[in-house]
């Protein structure tokens, strides 16, 4: 045998092997996607509303809860940390991105009213929920 003929059988060997490798690890990827759900537009759609449905669900008794809360005389930072963990908890949809971290941010400042003191916290906080209030009539 030549040198040509074995190089040649050498490369047929290889170029076979890279075959068979290849259509063995496209069948497991086959069944791995079979594993994960269609992602067609409606699944998408009814996905995205159910979040959406449910963000505007949990946070309205969220800020309900802390707004309730907040008019209490005797109000504890232990009791704002609980309602802001929650509103932190929450699945929250691309939309109502912006608003979410208002409230978080409104939460804060009652937190920080509580801790440091300073009036000036209360009133902003107030400000905030306020706001968003009036943008997200929903929450209401």
């Amino acid at each position: 045998m030549t040198k040509k003929f074995k190089f040649l059988i050498l490369m047929l060997a290889i170029a076979a092997a890279l075959f068979i490798y290849l259509v063995v690890t496209s069948e497991s990827l086959d069944k791995q996607a079979g594993n994960i759900p269609a992602n067609n537009d409606s699944e998408l759609i009814a996905q995205k509303e159910k979040i959406s449905a449910d963000y505007k669900i949990n946070t309205k008794e969220i800020i309900k809860n802390y707004t309730d809360l907040a008019a209490k005389e005797e109000i504890t930072v232990e009791e704002v940390i609980a309602r802001k963990n929650e509103l932190l908890n929450l699945k929250v949809p691309a939309e109502f991105k912006d608003l979410h971290v208002s409230l978080v941010m409104a939460i804060e400042k009652m937190e920080s009213y509580l801790a440091e003191g300073k009036k000036n916290d209360q009133q902003e906080s107030q400000n905030l929920i306020s706001e968003a209030k009036t943008n997200f009539s929903w929450l209401n």
